[in-house]
């Protein structure tokens, strides 16, 4: 077989990867709600292109100035995404590695692929309908081309970097350091003049747009040679750490923790309780989850003190039901993907998944009270309430715990216990776990907002406090409902497991 028919091959295997997935066919309900989510987020897009063009017609705004101001905005917007859908080559590369053909093939293959992957020009639905009212009816066919090459080349910068970024970050949380400092420094701008300023951020980056539209070539070096190397550093990157993962020596774990006998009671939620502790202090795939949840928190918790950017009350009422529910989007949305490994030990006894569920409710419960502590400090700052910190605390342990909960019913792929690079399980495309966590980070705050519009904040507080303590008080009554409703799948939900754990 030749390099070229290789080529072919490997890519039609990516296209029918999909129908391969163990997870083809199945949630069909939450598929079709997240599509229809998707036609949504198009036709918004769709619309503020038209209302950022009107904005240029009407207002006499400079075409130019406004699409590059906006640039920055829209490539940290794409890159934090991808998290969401996107897979780096070393994840998808494992079907391929005990073939007799060569890795550096795979990977360039599933590199290049990134490039012209069809979400990468997703952003092209709010840019290209504003160029084509702003300037190619003004007869600006130059730079419109221009701006949309700009578009392109910013977002393919960003798809290969994110991939770095991914690839880095599953093997040590450390490298979160790497996007958050390159942020920082991209922000500089901002300070120019010794204290934040987003005018000026913006009009730095909107002159250096201008700049590659006015006959200076060399602009264009800097997004051009960048590409270049990211896309040769992301070759290498996935290469080495493919070929890291495949010689690597299975390592024991031996693990030496303390558990807390003295302090939790020994009855059988004591017993779960002490396992979600083990869990964390052991396995590194739950634990690398919950110090990126601790340390959002915290970091969100410093911007939103010691800057101005978010300082409205409906920018505070997100993020602080942020700060509280990212625990639960990073590690109980997979809940029962982790017990997915030993989940035949775990039905020996009668009721010990319903054990399990309440362990897990007054663990994840009491461990909110890391982030209310990071929290204290712009409420100490006077930027937030204390009745909003204790409501949406309130809030979040009843209503939206028992949104998060539910996905016990329907989970049934099992994640590694320890993160291996090359492993592949099919998060990406459960559109439960996609569309809980767009519910629970989204939902909320916006319902919460109108309440303030409309009724003020007092009542708005006391309203999600009465919802939160009404799902606190009645929580052995929908736990029992999620582990009556988890029988009744059970034989499915274990082979949906023992078939995951063949993959790993």
């Amino acid at each position: 077989m030749t390099t070229i028919e290789l080529l072919k091959e490997l890519r039609k295997h990516r296209i029918l990867s999909e129908k391969r997935s163990l997870m083809h066919g199945r949630n069909k309900a939450s598929k079709i709600i997240v599509y229809a989510l998707s036609i949504f987020f198009i036709i918004y897009l769709l619309a503020a292109s038209i209302m950022l063009a009107f904005a240029v017609i009407t207002e006499g705004i400079k075409a130019l100035t406004l699409i590059c101001t906006i640039f920055p905005i829209i490539m940290v917007i794409d890159f934090s995404f991808r998290f969401i859908m996107q897979q780096t080559p070393s994840q998808i590369i494992k079907p391929y590695l005990l073939l007799p053909i060569k890795k550096s093939i795979c990977i360039d293959t599933f590199v290049f692929r990134s490039l012209y992957n069809a979400g990468n020009f997703i952003w092209f639905i709010l840019v290209l309908p504003f160029v084509i009212m702003t300037m190619f009816f003004s007869g600006q066919l130059i730079n419109g081309g221009l701006v949309l090459l700009l578009y392109l080349l910013g977002i393919l910068i960003n798809s290969q970097f994110y991939l770095i970024v991914r690839t880095l970050v599953n093997d040590s949380i450390i490298w979160w350091f790497l996007p958050i400092s390159i942020f920082l420094v991209f922000t500089m701008p901002a300070y120019y003049t010794g204290v934040i300023d987003l005018n000026n951020l913006f009009l730095f980056y909107s002159s250096f747009g201008i700049g590659l539209f006015e006959d200076k070539w060399f602009y264009w070096l800097f997004p051009t040679t960048l590409l270049i190397l990211l896309i040769q550093i992301n070759r290498k990157l996935q290469l080495f750490y493919v070929m890291k993962e495949i010689s690597r020596k299975k390592k024991e774990y031996n693990f030496h923790g303390k558990s807390l006998n003295k302090i939790i009671p020994q009855d059988s939620v004591g017993v779960f309780l002490n396992m979600e502790i083990i869990s964390i202090q052991r396995n590194k795939n739950i634990r690398k989850g919950c110090i990126f949840a601790m340390l959002a928190a915290f970091m969100m918790s410093l911007i939103c003190t010691f800057t101005d950017i978010y300082s409205s009350i409906y920018a505070a009422i997100y993020w602080c039901l942020y700060n509280y529910i990212i625990i639960g989007s990073i590690i109980l949305t997979k809940m029962m993907c982790y017990e997915g490994n030993y989940i035949d030990t775990l039905l020996i006894r009668k009721e010990s998944i319903l054990t399990l569920l309440r362990a897990k409710y007054y663990f994840y419960s009491t461990l909110l009270l890391i982030p209310t502590v990071f929290m204290l400090v712009p409420v100490f700052m006077g930027k937030w309430s204390i009745e909003m910190l204790i409501s949406c605390y309130i809030f979040t342990i009843g209503f939206q715990y028992f949104i998060t909960f539910q996905l016990a019913v329907y989970n049934k792929n099992t994640i590694p216990l320890n993160c291996k690079l090359t492993s592949n399980h099919s998060l990406e495309t459960n559109y439960y776990q996609i569309l809980v966590e767009l519910f629970t980070i989204l939902t909320p705050a916006t319902i919460l907002g109108v309440t303030i519009f409309l009724f003020g904040e007092k009542i708005a507080w006391i309203v999600i406090t009465i919802i939160g303590l009404l799902f606190i008080t009645t929580h052995r009554l929908w736990l029992n409902n999620i582990y009556n409703r988890m029988m009744k799948r059970k034989y499915e939900n274990i082979e949906g497991f023992r078939k995951s754990r063949e993959q790993i």
